[in-house]
């Protein structure tokens, strides 16, 4: 299921909680409080793609490009 946080490193409740609140920040236009959200959300769970796809999706819609690539290549990795 797109969103549930792989089971590596970290709490993968409080990655998945930390996620579900930045997808509610983000979709409540409150692009500051998706951003960290999301960065929790990668702290807790490094390797989790489509937490780091969101935080670049988060930094794109802020125009905080840079930040975004970065973001974006490591979903990737």
């Amino acid at each position: 299921r797109q969103g549930r946080a792989p089971a590596r490193l970290g709490d993968p409740q409080v990655a998945e909680a930390q996620f579900r609140l930045g997808v509610a920040h983000r979709q409540a236009g409150n692009l500051a409080g998706a951003v960290v959200a999301f960065q929790a959300a990668v702290k807790e769970v490094p390797a989790w793609a489509d937490a780091h796809r969101q935080l670049g999706a988060a930094y794109y819609d802020a125009r905080e490009y840079e930040l975004a690539r970065a973001a974006l290549e490591e979903a990737v990795r």
